[in-house]
């Protein structure tokens, strides 16, 4: 499995940073959002300027109902990396579950911009 193999890693080597992102994504897709939140912040402990470790740490407070905190550290993303586009996507899809369509469309909007130019 998948997080057996990432969990070993990170032992073998808790500064590889790489593995952190790896088993921040298999947490969250397992649905483990309190350890997707754990190795994300290891993950940015080692790249203060992770983006990626702030997209995946925004979606796991999202998925654990911390919806502020999840906003901040998406946007958080943004701000290291304005081409991002799983922030802005995951800032959409935030935004539309509160109920403020204008803003989840306003972030869908430049989604597809990032869509356009592939």
């Amino acid at each position: 499995m998948a997080e057996k193999y990432f969990e070993n890693a990170l032992k073998e080597n808790p500064q590889n940073e790489e593995v952190s992102l790896w088993l921040t994504q298999v947490k969250l897709n397992l649905h483990k959002n309190d350890d997707a939140i754990r190795y994300a912040q290891q993950y940015l402990q080692l790249v203060p300027a992770g983006d990626q470790g702030y997209t995946l740490l925004g979606v796991a407070y999202a998925q654990s109902g911390s919806v502020e905190q999840a906003i901040a550290d998406l946007n958080q993303a943004i701000s290291i990396n304005a081409n991002n586009p799983q922030a802005y996507y995951y800032l959409a899809m935030i935004y539309q579950q509160k109920g403020d369509k204008q803003t989840a469309e306003r972030y869908m909007n430049i989604v597809k911009q990032f869509q356009a130019q592939r």
